[in-house]
Parts: structure tokens; sequence; C-alpha cells
């Protein structure tokens, strides 16, 4: 996992600043109109440009590398492989709620960037903090599946985190994303477990994984080496790693034998 660094906000800013103009003026702006806030950011301007598909491609993807915040999967310029993730849920109504997200580690996400909708709305101006529906430091990218996988839960926004890269490592013959104090694993339990509640240790993830790591140990490359030996090379050395592997990961990893599947674990060259 990889620290994103929120260094855009003048590249951002003039894309959503043009926007909230424009909707200030509109029959359903007001205090209540989050969602419709957020979902309008996506018709198109008066250049004809989707703004939301703007942010997207223009500012977030390029900071993320094209990889989800939460997998690392490589995401496409195109909405069918991202998904904006608000790190504040957008169902957020109450400042307590939204304050949990201002913490040291959360990099630029403050209360001098974000402020709730409705006490945006209210104050009348354009600029920061911006509406939690609509701001820049409030939007990642996720690939769609993680993003369902979050859903609504809240989490801690670990892929801010400065040293996320060496506190999240993964176990190269199994594939499991796990916590580390160096130089020993351990399990914290953090007050809101994102790992666990986004996911990131869901059977395909870990074979996907799994099977990178056995391509690179053994200098194959899964775009060009035979897809079963890749395969069963990675179920052995996980299966030495341990020997009690569940039924629902032993059928992830036989999942990933269709073409669709095969095409979707390329999608992650990060771990190779």
């Amino acid at each position: 996992m990889e620290t994103i660094l929120k260094n855009n906000d003048a590249a951002a800013n003039a894309l959503i600043d043009p926007y909230l103009t424009w909707a200030k003026g509109q029959w359903w702006y007001g205090e209540n109109c989050g969602s419709d806030l957020y979902n309008k950011l996506r018709l198109r301007d008066a250049n004809g440009d989707n703004t939301r598909q703007r942010l997207i491609d223009e500012v977030l993807l390029p900071e993320q590398n094209h990889r989800c915040c939460y997998c690392m999967r490589h995401i496409d310029d195109r909405m069918d492989d991202a998904s904006i993730e608000h790190i504040v849920p957008q169902h957020t109504t109450i400042n307590a709620e939204m304050n949990h997200y201002f913490t040291a580690r959360s990099g630029g996400l403050n209360s001098g960037n974000v402020c709730l909708t409705p006490d945006y709305v209210r104050r009348g101006d354009v600029g920061a903090p911006y509406p939690h529906h609509v701001a820049y430091h409030n939007f990642s990218v996720a690939c769609r599946d993680c993003n369902s996988s979050r859903g609504h839960y809240e989490i801690e926004p670990i892929f801010l985190f400065a040293g996320i890269h060496g506190e999240v490592v993964y176990n190269d013959r199994t594939g499991e994303a796990e916590w580390t104090l160096d130089p020993a694993y351990v399990n914290p339990v953090p007050e809101l477990p994102t790992i666990e509640k986004v996911g990131v240790n869901r059977p395909l993830l870990k074979a996907i994984r799994s099977v990178w790591f056995y391509a690179k140990r053994n200098g194959l490359l899964p775009a060009t080496a035979g897809r079963e030996e890749l395969i069963y090379g990675a179920v052995g050395d996980s299966l030495d790693a341990d020997p009690e592997m569940r039924d629902d990961d032993f059928d992830a990893y036989l999942s990933l034998n269709t073409d669709e599947m095969w095409n979707k674990l390329l999608k992650f060259d990060y771990f190779g």
C-alpha cells in the first residue's frame, strides 16, 4: 500500500470552484443538497466536459499512480474502473463524526479544507473549507470492488498515512496483507480496522498477490508464463506457509484459471 500525497489543490479546485459557483444558482441547492451536489458533478460544463471525470483523469488518478487506494489494482481512465471514494462518508451529518478523520496521520485532510456540506451552504461563499460531498481532500479513487466493500463503514484513511508502505506489508507466500512493527509481524486491533472492513484480504485479492509473488520469485511474468504453472505453484507455496488453507481461498486460486479473472490479475502488476 502506498501513501497518497494530496498536494494538487490548485488543479482540483480550478475544476470544483466553477462548479460550486454554478450550483449555488440552482433550485436544488440548499442545506440538504449533499447527494445532489455530488451526483450533478458529472454534468457537463460549458465546454462539454464531465467535471467528475476530469477530476479523476487529471488529478486523482495521477496522484495515485493510477492505482486503487486500497488494493493497488491498476485503474484505467474510465468510469467503469474508477469510482470516487469519499473518505469522510457522504452520509456524515455531524461534526463529531467528521472530526474523527482529522488526525495527525490523515495527511492534508483537516477542518481547513473540508467541512460539512450544510455548514458550507450556510456560509454562502465559494472556497475552503469545501463541502465534504465534493471536497478534493475528501476524494480518493478506488476500484469499484473496494468501494463496494467499504460501503458506509467508518474507517481509518490509512492510504493517507505517511509511513503506510512500511506498516502494511504482504506475505509473499499467502498474499495476505499484514500490519507490521519492524521486525516482527503483529496483529494490532485499531479502532477502525480498515483492512478488514474494506476486504483487502478477501480470498481473490490474496490469491492474486500470491501468484504475482510466486512469479517474481521464479523470474516469470504473468503476462507470458503458463497460467496453470503460476496458479498451482502459488497454491503450493501458500500451502507450505499455511497448511490449513480454507476452501474459499483455494477456490479463489482456481477462479483465476479463466480469461476474465486472469485479465483482472494482470492489473495488479504493483506486486510484480
